[in-house]
This record gives C-alpha cells, sequence and structure tokens, in this order.
C-alpha cells in the first residue's frame, strides 16, 4: 500500500531548501494563494516571520515556484509595520492581495492590534508591495451588534480563530478554525461587500454565515471536530478544506482534505485525503490549474509540499 505521504516526503526537499535558506525566519506555511500577475509562482504567508527581539512578525511574504523552491529573499509589505500570526491569504479578481491575521488570542491570552489585522494589499508593475486598506476586525466585529454577532455564531470573539479565506465573484468567504457552531459544525462566512468593510462599515458588508460543515479528524487517537485550517475554490463548483482538530492543541493529529459542493448551506463533505502526523495548513490552485498545491506546518521542522491532481478532487 502506499505510503499517503509519499509524494509529501518526495517533494519536501525542494521547499525545505527553499526555508532553509531563509533561516530561522520563516518554518511554518500557513497560507498559500496563486497570483495573477505571476501564474507560475505562489504566494506564502507565515505567522513566524522575523527574528525575535530584532524584526519579530515583520511584514514579510514570501513566494514559491511551481517546483517548490522557495525565494530567498522575502517580499516586503510597506504601508504596514507588522504582520502577525497571518493564516490566511487570497487573490482577488483585481490581482490584490488580502491577508487576515487570526484574529485569535495567543497562547498567553494576548491579541494585540497587529494580531487582529485584515489587510489588502496591492501589487505595483515594478512587483513591489503596498498595504493600501488595514482593518483591526475583531475590534469590528466586537463593535457590532450582538445580534449579528449572535447571528454569526461568535458571542465572545475571545473563541475566535479564522484560517481560511478564498475570493469568488467579488465576495470574500472566511472559515474558521474555531468556534464551531452548537452543532459541533465548522462555519463559513460571506462578506459579499470587502470594499465596504475595509472602509469600516460591517453592517454594510453583509456579513453571513454562508455554509455550515460537520468535519472531523483524527487527533490523539481518537475522532475530534474539525475545524477549516485553509480553504479555496477549486472550479466553479468545488470548494476544496483543509481540516485539523478545532479547539485544542493534540499531541498528534492527522490533518485531512475534504471537497464540498460551492453552493453555501448545509454542505456534505467528501473525503479526498487523510495526512497522518501532517497538518495541512495552506491550499491553492497549483499552476496551470489541474492540480492543488497543500501545504503542511511541521512545527520547528521545515514545511513540505504535495501536489493533488485535479481527478482526486473532482468526482
Amino acid at each position: 500500500m502506499k505510503d499517503p505521504n509519499a509524494d509529501a516526503k518526495s517533494t519536501s526537499a525542494k521547499l525545505r531548501a527553499g526555508l532553509l535558506a531563509v533561516g530561522a525566519a520563516m518554518t511554518l506555511v500557513f497560507g498559500v494563494a496563486q497570483a495573477q500577475t505571476k501564474p507560475n509562482i505562489l504566494f506564502i504567508v507565515s505567522d513566524d516571520t522575523g527574528l525575535p527581539k530584532q524584526d519579530d512578525h515583520a511584514p514579510w511574504l514570501f513566494t514559491m515556484s511551481a517546483a517548490g523552491a522557495v525565494d530567498k529573499q522575502p517580499l516586503v509589505v510597506s504601508g504596514i509595520d507588522q504582520l502577525n500570526d497571518v493564516e490566511s491569504i487570497t487573490v482577488d479578481a483585481a490581482g490584490g492581495l488580502w491577508l487576515m491575521a487570526s484574529q485569535s488570542e495567543s497562547g498567553k491570552g494576548k491579541r494585540p492590534e497587529s494580531r487582529r489585522r485584515l489587510a489588502h494589499v496591492v501589487i505595483a508593475k515594478t512587483g513591489e508591495l503596498r498595504a493600501d486598506k488595514v482593518i483591526d476586525f475583531v475590534t469590528l466585529l466586537d463593535a457590532a451588534p450582538p445580534t449579528l454577532r449572535a447571528s454569526l455564531g461568535v458571542i465572545d470573539s475571545a473563541t475566535l480563530d479564522i484560517e481560511g479565506m478564498a475570493y469568488r465573484d467579488g465576495a470574500l468567504y472566511v472559515g474558521l478554525k474555531a468556534p464551531l457552531d452548537t452543532d459541533a459544525r465548522a462555519m463559513i462566512w460571506k462578506i459579499a461587500a470587502p470594499d465596504k468593510l475595509l472602509a469600516g462599515d460591517i453592517a454594510g458588508a453583509q456579513l453571513s454565515v454562508w455554509a455550515r460543515i460537520k468535519l472531523s479528524v483524527q487527533a490523539d487517537g481518537r475522532a475530534a471536530p474539525g475545524g477549516i485550517a485553509d480553504m479555496t475554490f477549486f472550479d466553479a463548483n468545488t470548494l476544496v478544506i483543509s481540516v485539523t482538530a478545532s479547539g485544542f492543541n493534540p499531541q498528534t493529529q492527522a490533518g485531512a482534505i475534504y471537497t464540498v459542493k460551492a453552493s453555501g448551506g448545509d454542505l456534505t463533505p467528501r473525503h479526498v485525503r487523510t495526512f497522518p502526523d501532517l497538518k495541512p495548513e495552506g491550499l491553492a490552485v497549483a499552476p496551470g490549474g489541474k492540480a492543488l498545491a497543500v501545504t503542511f506546518d511541521r512545527g520547528k521542522d521545515a514545511a513540505t509540499w504535495v501536489v493533488i491532481p485535479a481527478d482526486q478532487l473532482i468526482k
């Protein structure tokens, strides 16, 4: 029987080489998105940029080629001082990048402003990146009417952990790692008017629960409720979701990939693949559009990646 991690292991050396060239500044890959202006590269975000006490949480992005080679030099995002715990990235129809921090409290119970940000980044013809809009997302949410927060399933934002984001037809879709709803289902929010959100108008942004999905993974030797670690629209009909344990940090877990119909509502997941001892944290349509690129968080070890062919995703 083929090792389910074989593809990841066989290609990991290429990605590892790039990450080691960057050094200790980046070992965790948490989000991946395909560049519109440069279709043969992927943008990478991480929550582990910079060096402690020097430039911790530096506003850096990275690029990876279709062959898995990560550029040694980070792309510096101007217009913002820090990117802290950024877990998700997506590309809009105009080629702009959206970066979402987790909005979660740290292990020490802290949530500084840099950890509460949603940023829109424009790419100049020269290749330079600039954050033209930055908002404090969770503060806007906390200031929203209680009825809105209740409808979103987040009465207390201290439980919030956002790790997935995707863009389609002018709207942003946000995948929650936590909280799950009262039936232990993962939730996806739709932001129908993201420009309104960037202007600070959370009511005008038309934020709502778009979908609910019952997900699970194996964690510490048992089935555990799963939350969304990342997601991407593979095509007009297919949303791909990576899943890890929600609400706790297990010693061991087997992350998984699922697909659902991109229709919203109460969705039924179809299992695609499980990765023992690996956490799939980043998803993107691979250059060429015929496969899915998946990156894995391996803690202090260098990240790995794998490509899943389209025929395994579309049934």
